[in-house]
């Protein structure tokens, strides 16, 4: 089932309900937390403990009280970062109220210029967390949480029922030339994983018929890439081919038309229940069946112009595994 796109109403109403959570009013801290922060607690660095607790123990739990951080254990790694941050402030004739001193532009500046020694990862880390509490503090000035909008699920591969009504559909249309056009979209989406974007930038020179060899597609642009043809589909590109001049774009005349197989494909005449054509489920199913063959990760990566292997884990559920014995003695060979 793919995932509920989210619209600007609702990511609006999210964000609302983000920020109340931010504004409503907090418990009470722990009662051994609160004893243990007053009676026990004081802080290693000389120039703060010398204000402890008189004038930095108000600013640390006033800030932890109305912050939205109870357990226990979050709330003691908090307190020597807003100390020290205390301290600083002091020093600076900065105001120590919660909700004013607790603010991000002050927090940075501190960061960056009051940790003299510190590493950069000393710095990160009290960063974080003292950003952690401005925005608790003061929620409008904090960067909305992110809304998080699912990515758009990949479309399933063909079965090979499917494929093979719509190579036989693809062979009998009204015209030639839409037979032809058909056939190298078909072809080179199913055995090549040419998506639209390629399509549109290739032409007679990017093809190269081998004979028994196979035919090799040279794609430029972005993601410029040498694929071989799938075997099953050297004859749809053959006849699609057939008849192109040298240079001729092998849809269209010209190389800047855009989703060129989504026209080629709303003229077809598909009868029955064959499913849509889409040059995207056509990528995919190529993805497919690689992915079902001995072909190693890195061959597939580099002929389908992808730098992650997102794409081909997300295609893991429409995907048939033979036996795990067979798979891993011999690569899945029959």
């Amino acid at each position: 089932m793919s995932p509920r796109k989210i619209s600007a109403a609702e990511a609006k109403r999210q964000r609302a309900q983000l920020t109340a959570e931010r504004t409503a009013t907090p418990p009470p801290l722990p009662a051994e937390f609160t004893d243990w922060l007053r009676t026990s607690y004081r802080p290693q660095d000389e120039a703060a403990r010398q204000l402890w607790p008189t004038t930095l123990l108000p600013l640390t739990e006033q800030t932890l009280l109305l912050s939205q951080i109870r357990g226990e254990e979050a709330l003691r790694k908090h307190v020597t970062h807003l100390a020290l941050y205390g301290a600083w402030r002091h020093r600076r004739g900065l105001t120590l109220d919660p909700r004013a001193a607790m603010n991000r532009r002050d927090v940075d500046e501190y960061t960056r210029t009051g940790m003299p020694g510190s590493s950069e990862k000393s710095r990160s880390d009290r960063r974080s967390r003292l950003r952690v509490l401005c925005d608790h503090l003061n929620p409008e000035q904090a960067p909305h949480a992110g809304v998080v909008i699912p990515r758009e699920a990949i479309k399933p591969p063909y079965k090979t029922g499917e494929m093979q009504a719509l190579i036989r559909a693809i062979q009998v249309q009204p015209t030639e030339e839409m037979v032809r056009r058909l056939c190298l979209c078909v072809g080179t989406g199913a055995g090549a994983g040419i998506d639209s974007p390629d399509l549109k930038l290739l032409d007679t020179t990017c093809v190269t018929d081998h004979g028994e060899d196979g035919i090799r597609i040279q794609v430029p642009g972005v993601h410029a890439r040498e694929v071989w043809l799938l075997r099953d589909y050297e004859h749809l590109v053959r006849r699609g081919l057939h008849g192109l001049a040298d240079g001729q774009p092998l849809i269209g005349r010209v190389k800047t038309r855009r989703n060129v197989a989504a026209a080629v494909y709303a003229d077809a005449v598909l009868l029955g229940s064959l499913p849509k054509l889409e040059q995207s489920r056509l990528r995919t199913t190529w993805l497919a069946t690689l992915m079902s063959r001995p072909v190693p990760l890195a061959v597939i990566l580099t002929a389908a112009g992808l730098k992650s292997t997102r794409t081909l884990f997300d295609l893991l559920p429409h995907l048939t595994a033979p036996a795990g014995a067979v798979a891993l003695r011999d690569g899945g060979a029959k």
